[in-house]
């Protein structure tokens, strides 16, 4: 298009110097003209000879016939860069409404794309950005398992395979820390008697999707982007403040947050024994244990 732009700029300066020297050509021809039919006419009115000589109608004929011919040649100078200006435009617009066709497709293609894929991941998203988790320490569903899934590192590992699940509306897990054990269901409080203490021992965990559905949530949250966790690491020999009976990492993360005798960096957690470990400790001053040396039940998860 730039290069349509400057081939347009230049047709247009030639045209308009043709222009311009054609016109000048004629106002001069007029002016001698009359110059020269002003001074016969004073020189006549006083009885004297002519200092120049008077054109003779011949004369005045010829100037006019070239005259003519210049304002000709001028109209079709004009006409002929005017011819080049429309043909140089409508090839142009012919390219741009080419290129608004095709860009106009893309966008068509792309939008029906996002739109496929906003809706299969509608009802995810609902859970996942209209809801929160509840936990409910030592409690469980009983019978109601529409997916077990072993070796699953963390409790908050089984919810995110909750909130991923396409195959069911998952509602809730049971989590068991020490044979790491997660186990989906459709079924939640709302829906199904809960079992607090469950039924299968104290090991097990229960938490279950909160639908918020714009109400303010009253729960005490952990800000996880505040966190960084590493599943099966841990800081050795360095805890300030030891915790029995803490029901879940987010509690020992809870519990590190609001300590006030010492700047709490990280913790250490072992969800089997539901021990919770505080320290001044963390990977900016200390070396950490990964996999960590107490064994793989522990994790690992430090404020940033």
């Amino acid at each position: 298009i730039s290069s349509t732009i400057n081939d347009l700029s230049s047709a247009e300066a030639r045209r308009m110097n043709n222009y311009f020297v054609m016109k000048v050509s004629i106002v001069f021809g007029i002016l001698l003209v009359i110059s020269i039919s002003a001074e016969a006419k004073k020189t006549k009115r006083k009885g004297k000879k002519p200092s120049l000589p008077v054109c003779k109608k011949a004369d005045i004929v010829q100037l006019e016939n070239a005259l003519k011919a210049d304002i000709t040649e001028l109209g079709n100078t004009l006409k002929a860069g005017d011819s080049e200006l429309k043909s140089l435009l409508e090839s142009d617009i012919a390219e741009l409404k080419n290129d608004n066709t095709e860009i106009k497709s893309a966008l068509s293609d792309m939008e029906t794309k996002l739109l496929a894929k906003l809706g299969e991941r509608q009802d995810k998203l609902a859970l996942t950005i209209d809801s929160h988790w509840r936990d409910i320490t030592g409690a469980c569903i009983e019978s109601n398992n529409n997916r077990i899934i072993d070796s699953v590192g963390t409790m908050d590992d089984c919810k995110k395979l909750c909130e991923n699940e396409e195959d069911f509306e998952c509602r809730s897990i049971d989590y068991h820390a020490c044979d790491r054990r997660c186990q989906l269901s459709v079924k939640y409080s709302g829906n199904n008697p809960i079992k607090d203490p469950c039924h299968a021992g104290p090991k097990w965990n229960y938490a279950e999707l909160v639908k918020l559905q714009n109400q303010q949530c009253s729960y005490n949250l952990v800000n996880d982007s505040n966190w960084r966790d590493i599943t099966g690491a841990c800081i050795e020999n360095n805890n300030n403040r030891i915790i029995d009976s803490v029901g879940t990492m987010d509690d020992c993360k809870k519990l590190c947050e609001i300590e006030d005798d010492f700047e709490c960096r990280s913790i250490d957690y072992n969800a089997c024994d539901r021990r919770c470990q505080l320290s001044v400790k963390y990977s900016g001053n200390n070396p950490i244990n990964n996999p960590c040396h107490a064994g793989p039940l522990w994790s690992y998860a430090e404020r940033q």
